[in-house]
Parts: structure tokens; C-alpha cells; sequence
């Protein structure tokens, strides 16, 4: 996973899990965007092999950006994990069902990114 994206419109939130992500040695290019909109204006021109991602955030949110790169044949391919604080029984499902491969509750650290983005590359290579 070279590209990763990370979509939050907090700053702060975006930080830290570019911190995260670089204690584990993961993602040589890491692209940044504040809303569901701006990524996908990202994800157009530079699509991503992974993509971790906000729930609540201006714009567009983070369900609706989902659904758009879910329902796109060449981006539905792009893993997710969703970063969020609002993870209840009820939207965790939600958010599977939509194609979302792995859930990381806030706050986000290496232990529990380096254990979902293993996951997702067990899944992928079960896939071939």
C-alpha cells in the first residue's frame, strides 16, 4: 500500500494518523483531504491503494463518499477504513454493508491501524 489517503476534517485527527501510519511503515505517499468531496476530487486524478476515513465532515460526508466510490467499478476496489468515535452496533453494520473493510474506533493508534491494514492485505491476497 505505496498511496494512502487520509480524509478527516479535523488537522489534528488527519496528523495523527499520518503519525500512525508512518510508525508502522506504511504508505510512501500520504495525500491528505478535509472533506468527502475533496477526496474524491483526489481519488479522480490520483486514486489511492487505501483509503482511511472520517465519518463526520463537512461538505460531504464520509457515508456519501462511500457510496460514491463504492458505486464507481474502478474505485470500488479501494479499501477503507473508516476512523470514527461514533461506532455503534447499529452503523457499524451500516458501513459494512456499504463495502467499508475495516472499522477503527477513535482515538486511532499504530497498534490498531498496523492490525486493520493487516487484515486488508490478508483479504487481498485470499482474492489474488
Amino acid at each position: 500500500m505505496n498511496t494512502i489517503l487520509v480524509v478527516d476534517d479535523s488537522a489534528v485527527a488527519r496528523k495523527i494518523a499520518i503519525k500512525c501510519l508512518g510508525s508502522i511503515g506504511v504508505g510512501e505517499k500520504i495525500v491528505q483531504a478535509a472533506d468527502g468531496q475533496q477526496a474524491l476530487d483526489v481519488i479522480k486524478t490520483d486514486p489511492p491503494d487505501l483509503i482511511l476515513a472520517d465519518l463526520n465532515m463537512p461538505v460531504m460526508d464520509g457515508v456519501s463518499m462511500l457510496r460514491r466510490i463504492k458505486a464507481n467499478p474502478k474505485l470500488a476496489t479501494i479499501p477503507v477504513i473508516v476512523i470514527s468515535s461514533i461506532l455503534n452496533d447499529e452503523r457499524r453494520q451500516e458501513l459494512i454493508d456499504r463495502g467499508v473493510e475495516h472499522l477503527v474506533e477513535k482515538p486511532v493508534s499504530p497498534p490498531l491501524l498496523a492490525d486493520a491494514i493487516e487484515q486488508i492485505r490478508m483479504k487481498q491476497e485470499e482474492l489474488g
